[in-house]
């Protein structure tokens, strides 16, 4: 009788075993995603006649979790070319393809990757479907490239990332034996700010120098602030070719789905021995975006606003309403 109860609970035992086992076992998946940008606007200034619906841009992905470990991302990137705003051109790039690794308060990346540095700010940022942050949008640096970031998380406060890439960006992965450098450290102090400074190197002609800093404050549940300074040294590798970018952005939730904000840009760059203007006077300005947003359901939001360019060459000012969307797959 013993040896029959011995031998029930270990069959017993054994059967509660591998059903932990098979419990715990990791279990591959994937999962299509998808993001849409498109607007309507119209121009407030009546000696310019230009308004219209646009698809700004198209993300379709893939993510695939191979193990507790690894992971893959695919992603396309299908939009306008920056030269034109014509509704009809479209292109088409292959956004990201990288394989990630993470384990621990270990993680590198692998490919075609999203640069840390970009996705930072445009996180607080929090409307890249109305607007590009101030470095994407001035060219300043590249929000993906080919090559390698590595990320480490010292402890909840402070962590630090590196990556060495082509430096030319997604759009153009050339092999010239040329690589940019970067090095970036991000502090948070308490759970309501963030602090980040930023670095890169890249040589050619000339070393081009990219520095950032950044503070971002979550005064309360509805309110956050960023204000962001970015300066290039030697842009384009064009000698003392310098650019100071200033970006500072304000929303708050006024509930579950109303939101208002705000955003104040300015540009500018040196003047050169001899010249009486600045190097890159006709771009160089400021911009000022206002507005709501409106976010009905989790997957779609809804924004009306104004966006106001100031050239500082004098020339006129561009004022525009929009309405834009983002919507989810």
């Amino acid at each position: 009788m013993k040896n029959k109860i011995l031998l029930i609970g270990l069959v017993v035992f054994s059967l509660n075993l591998k059903a932990q086992n098979t419990t715990e076992e990791f279990q591959p998946e994937g999962n299509v995603y998808g993001i849409i940008f498109s607007n309507f606007h119209s121009s407030l200034n009546s000696d310019i006649d230009n308004s219209g619906f646009e698809i700004q841009r198209v993300y379709l992905g893939y993510k695939y979790k191979m193990s507790s470990n690894f992971s893959a991302n695919i992603k396309l990137d299908i939009g306008m070319p920056d030269n034109t705003n014509t509704a009809l051109k479209r292109y088409v790039f292959i956004r990201n393809a990288e394989l990630q690794y993470t384990k621990g308060k270990l993680k590198i990346n692998f490919g075609m990757i999203n640069l840390y540095q970009f996705d930072l700010q445009k996180n607080v940022w929090g409307h890249r479907y109305i607007a590009k942050t101030l470095q994407n949008q001035h060219k300043l640096g590249n929000c993906g490239d080919l090559g390698m970031a590595v990320v480490y998380k010292f402890n909840n406060i402070l962590s630090a990332d590196f990556s060495i890439t082509n430096g030319e960006g997604y759009a153009k992965p050339q092999l010239d034996n040329a690589y940019k450098s970067a090095i970036g450290l991000t502090v948070k102090p308490t759970e309501k700010i963030t602090a980040r400074v930023y670095a890169d190197y890249m040589e050619q002609q000339e070393k081009e120098m990219t520095f950032v800093s950044f503070i971002a404050y979550q005064a309360s549940d509805d309110l956050r602030v960023g204000v962001e300074y970015a300066f290039k040294n030697n842009s384009a590798y064009i000698a003392d070719h310098n650019i100071h970018g200033l970006s500072s952005y304000i929303s708050y939730n006024i509930n579950e789905k109303f939101e208002v904000f705000g955003r104040f840009d300015r540009l500018l760059s040196n003047t050169l021995d001899g010249d009486t203007d600045p190097w890159n006077n006709n771009k160089d300005g400021q911009a000022i975006i206002a507005g709501v947003q409106y976010k009905p359901i989790n997957k779609l939001k809804i924004a009306a606003n104004i966006q106001e360019w100031s050239p500082s060459d004098g020339s006129e000012r561009e004022p525009y309403f929009f309405i834009n969307l983002q919507y989810n797959l």
